[in-house]
């Protein structure tokens, strides 16, 4: 039997995770050519600024920490709540494979690190709003960090997201 291509084997993961409700938004393409990058959205802000990002047809998109602006577990509760009320995120996370890591504030507290207290229930807020699967090797190990690779042979690109508070000493 011949094996299935990167490309079937993608729409075939695809499929299983809209079945299963796994996934947000689509997977990126078998060769990705558009990165988008960004952070410091703070959830009160009105969030147009996604309508201008998607025209721009990212193949993915990166958030780079400070997804929200938030201290304590309900203070982020509420935060990823209005974060994810906002109509032109949703319809972009949709539409755009988002992944994410992220930094103080979305983490702890302004510059916070190992030393938050909290950091286990933060971390289960994170992955949660960020669809994170619940087999993925995130939800394994301490910490968020992690490693996607995209693409076929002689096509391949890495993402690492690094986890810069979980282990963080006091400044």
């Amino acid at each position: 039997r011949k094996s299935a291509s990167n490309q079937e084997y993608s729409i075939l993961l695809f499929i299983f995770s809209l079945l299963s409700g796994v996934l947000a938004a689509p997977p990126p393409p078998p060769i990705v050519t558009r990165i988008g990058f960004g952070s410091c959205m703070h959830q009160s802000h009105p969030q147009e600024i996604w309508k201008a990002i998607g025209e721009k047809n990212p193949q993915l998109f990166i958030l780079l920490g400070d997804n929200i602006y938030a201290k304590s577990i309900a203070e982020k509760k509420e935060a990823y709540a209005l974060l994810r009320a906002k109509p032109t995120y949703s319809e972009f996370q949709k539409k755009v494979p988002v992944y994410s890591i992220w930094d103080d504030n979305d983490f702890g507290t302004s510059d916070s690190g190992a030393e938050f207290p909290f950091k286990k229930e933060s971390k289960e807020l994170f992955l949660e709003f960020f669809n994170v699967p619940k087999d993925s090797d995130r939800r394994s190990h301490e910490g968020i960090f992690d490693s996607v690779i995209f693409g076929p042979n002689g096509k391949k690109i890495q993402l690492l997201l690094l986890d810069t508070r979980w282990f963080r000493s006091p400044p």
